[in-house]
């Protein structure tokens, strides 16, 4: 009788893939502030992730916190890439007033990433999309955010009005600058010869001046 020897196969069971996750911060303007808190927040992040075993860390994304609200915030175009690339599964920040400028812009960015499977964790609110609590709490938190921002506002708004009717408000003196330092350095730009950043660097401008007097620059 011919002896028959079958292979037994070992029923390993696979690993669940670790979730990669990135940390979206805005941090302070200033050269030394912002270095500052641009080394704390990487070094917050990524003790953060690497404390979870079923993470994997996807970097830390930043801009600079400008006065202005129109900044192209670059890091957070970096992230946005990133995720349509299918490199994150889910992106934490520390406040949601970080992440987005007001409630319109918060929902339809959060709803950006659930288009592209990311969820969105926002640590000091204890938001987590991932559950429905989370997306309720979302709403909520987004729109007394706004509240805040614009009960801040209209408090300038009448501190200002008072300072006027007063004769003490002189408004913001203008920035001063070499023009023809920055229409050679807007030129260069243009030509793809050197970066935005070169270009601030040389003319001393912060972002969102540089943009302004750019727009209004007639090479």
């Amino acid at each position: 009788m011919e002896k028959v020897i079958r292979k037994m196969e070992a029923d390993i069971p696979s690993l669940p893939l670790r979730k990669r996750v990135a940390a979206y911060a805005r941090v302070s303007s200033g050269k030394d502030a912002m270095l500052h808190s641009l080394s704390a927040q990487v070094s917050y992040y990524s003790e953060h992730i690497q404390s979870h075993p079923e993470w994997e860390y996807a970097g830390v994304y930043v801009d600079e916190a400008l006065t202005g609200t129109k900044d192209d915030r670059d890091g957070f175009q970096r992230l946005l890439a990133d995720c349509r690339a299918g490199k994150i599964d889910m992106v934490i920040t520390k406040s949601i007033s970080r992440f987005a400028r007001n409630t319109r812009d918060l929902l339809s960015l959060v709803a950006k990433l659930q288009e592209m499977d990311v969820a969105f964790v926002s640590l000091k609110e204890n938001i987590d999309t991932q559950t429905a609590q989370g997306r309720f709490m979302l709403t909520i938190f987004a729109a007394c955010a706004e509240l805040e921002r614009e009960q801040i506002l209209e408090r300038q708004a009448e501190g200002i009005a008072l300072a006027k009717a007063q004769g003490k408000y002189k408004g913001r003196a203008p920035v001063k600058y070499d023009l023809d330092a920055l229409k050679a350095a807007c030129r260069e730009w243009r030509e793809g010869k050197i970066t935005a950043v070169e270009a601030m660097r040389r003319t001393g401008l912060k972002r969102n001046t540089f943009y302004r007097r750019v727009k209004e620059l007639v090479l």
